[in-house]
């Protein structure tokens, strides 16, 4: 079975979160002839899981789309016929009606819309090279736009969600080679498509697009928004208030893809108002993660390359969430990772001796997480840092945690072995108010849970949706049941 939740391990000192209380909850039992359960909150319009049949026909299995309502009850469940061999894609989720991409590796692809409130899917099937990734995905009307890299060519796909025509969108920009244009991030906004790049004019000069495309595939017109900064712009959010553009994300300073911090800016009128770059060594809380001499070596570190008149910077990976605007500011939230790599004996005896060796990647390693709380013009106000060690190593990049806030809270939930950890921070001090934590329940009382892997998702108000996988004994069952289960959890 192939797993799209995360397994976190932790070993903080929390408290149980008393405040937290299981709702319901609904197994599906791994023996059944379905596999690949994915959960999609719909809103307060319910929660959608999704699954493939085990058994192919004809050269096609059943795809099963289970609509449930708020409480966990199930309304109804449809199937549809697939081409075998097919994966899950890319999702878009808007107002109740839920879009899923499915691929397999011979060109085929399938979009199944869902709409939860009469629970019908349909389905529309064409072919796109498999070698070019769909990622991204965003619906708007009759269009689902994707970024789409293929070699090295990055390029906006649009597929037409009546007829499944695909277009393709390459970016030329004056005299640039495509090979160094690199699509960072798209946004779809009222009736156009803005796409934001970095393309490159020399080794060590790399700037910032803004292209505008409509809904034919066509681009309108494009400028740049940074110029001869020495900073490279590793990725970038974007998030449209009024006439003005948010952008957010990680920079560096060499030539590095690694991140040694953080960006605010602000386009408007075709121009960058602002950007305000931030080491995430100034940090105030930043090391938080870090262990007491860890911190210690750190800071000896800082106090040399200031003696020197120089800046100590650290390298990191960063997954960064969309930004959150609240009534003063803005929230900011990244993941940091480093990918791993194991080495082991892959040939022969070398002639100067030992084994020829190979590396294989391992997985990617998250290490802790930042929440930032900027103004409205960008400064920042605080940071709060906290540790997270996966238990397994997600082999793709993912958000591990999940952010919600209101006027004055923001509040955090990730998922820790068998447990979930849950705190709210105070907008206006960036203070822990709440540090708490919770075990999964199960369905009887004499259950006795072997083995856990939890993802996390925000659901609908202060409610949230725990899933994965469960292996539970109880004393009055024989066997050992291997389960998917779904959790409804609400914080006050």
């Amino acid at each position: 079975m192939k797993n799209y939740f995360v397994l976190l391990l932790g070993f903080l000192s929390f408290h149980y979160l008393h405040a937290q209380t299981l709702n319901t909850r609904i197994e599906f039992d791994m023996r059944d002839n379905f596999e690949n359960e994915v959960v999609l909150p719909m809103g307060e319009a319910g929660l959608l899981v999704q699954s493939f049949g085990n058994d192919a026909e004809d050269g096609q299995i059943e795809f099963k789309s289970d609509f449930f309502s708020t409480d966990l009850k199930l309304i109804t469940s449809t199937s549809l016929r697939v081409k075998n061999h097919v994966e899950f894609g890319a999702n878009c989720t808007l107002d109740g009606v839920n879009y899923t991409l499915l691929r397999n590796n011979h060109d085929y692809f399938a979009i199944i819309k869902s709409i939860q409130s009469t629970g019908e899917c349909t389905k529309i099937e064409g072919e796109y090279e498999h070698d070019a990734s769909l990622d991204g995905m965003k619906v708007f009307d009759t269009k689902a736009i994707f970024h789409s890299v293929e070699g090295k060519t990055d390029k906006i796909v649009i597929i037409d969600l009546l007829t499944a025509k695909v277009t393709e969108v390459p970016f030329k920009f004056g005299g640039f080679k495509s090979k160094n244009i690199i699509i960072e991030d798209f946004q779809v906004f009222d009736n156009e498509i803005l796409v934001f790049v970095n393309a490159r004019s020399d080794r060590k000069t790399t700037d910032l697009y803004i292209a505008r495309l409509n809904f034919k595939g066509e681009q309108e017109d494009f400028y740049v928004v940074t110029s001869n900064i020495p900073e490279k712009l590793i990725d970038v959010s974007a998030t449209k208030l009024q006439s003005k553009y948010i952008l957010t994300g990680t920079f560096s300073k060499t030539k590095s893809d690694m991140s040694q911090g953080m960006y605010f800016a602000e386009v408007s009128d075709r121009k960058l108002q602002y950007i305000k770059f931030y080491n995430f060594l100034d940090l105030k809380n930043f090391a938080n993660y870090m262990g007491d001499r860890r911190k210690q070596r750190l800071e000896r570190k800082k106090e040399r390359k200031k003696d020197a008149g120089e800046e100590l910077i650290m390298n990191y990976s960063i997954v960064p969430h969309d930004i959150i605007e609240v009534d003063s500011g803005y929230l900011f939230l990244g993941e940091a990772y480093f990918p791993t790599f194991n080495t082991y004996p892959c040939g022969g005896r070398l002639p100067q001796g030992g084994f020829m060796m190979c590396t294989q990647f391992a997985g990617y390693q998250y290490t802790h997480a930042t929440l930032a709380f900027l103004n409205l013009k960008g400064d920042m106000q605080w940071d709060n840092t906290f540790e997270l060690e996966p238990y397994r190593l997600p082999m793709v990049l993912m958000r591990l945690v999940t952010l919600k806030s209101d006027a004055s809270n923001a509040r955090i939930m990730y998922a820790v072995k068998d447990s979930i950890r849950y705190k709210i921070v105070d907008l206006a001090s960036g203070i822990d108010k709440v540090k708490k934590s919770k075990h999964v329940e199960t369905e009887y009382t004499k259950d006795k849970v072997k083995r856990t892997a939890i993802g996390i998702e925000p659901w609908y108000q202060q409610h949230f949706v725990a899933y994965g996988i469960q292996v539970i004994s109880n004393s009055e069952v024989k066997r050992k049941r291997k389960v998917f289960f779904v959790n409804k959890i609400s914080v006050e």
